[in-house]
């Protein structure tokens, strides 16, 4: 596996969001019943744009793969 890590920008939202649920989902299932579980998924999981915007919030992009895709974030 190939893994970059680069500055998140606008673009990157959805997936920074898809990361996060998937995150949440595995996670939380750990210490949370489904309802809390489904509930975070969906209040809880929103890429701070801010950070985004101000270029504090790096993601990892499997650079293995045709698309590019991120595996994780964070800032």
């Amino acid at each position: 596996m190939s893994l970059q890590i680069r500055r998140a920008v606008p673009d990157d939202i959805p997936a920074i969001e898809a990361v996060m649920r998937a995150s949440m989902a595995s996670l939380g299932a750990n210490f949370y019943d489904q309802a809390q579980v489904a509930s975070a998924v969906r209040y809880i999981t929103v890429a701070d744009r801010q950070l985004v915007d101000d270029g504090t919030y790096y993601v990892v992009v499997d650079k293995n793969r045709d698309t590019g895709r991120i595996v994780a974030c964070g800032g």
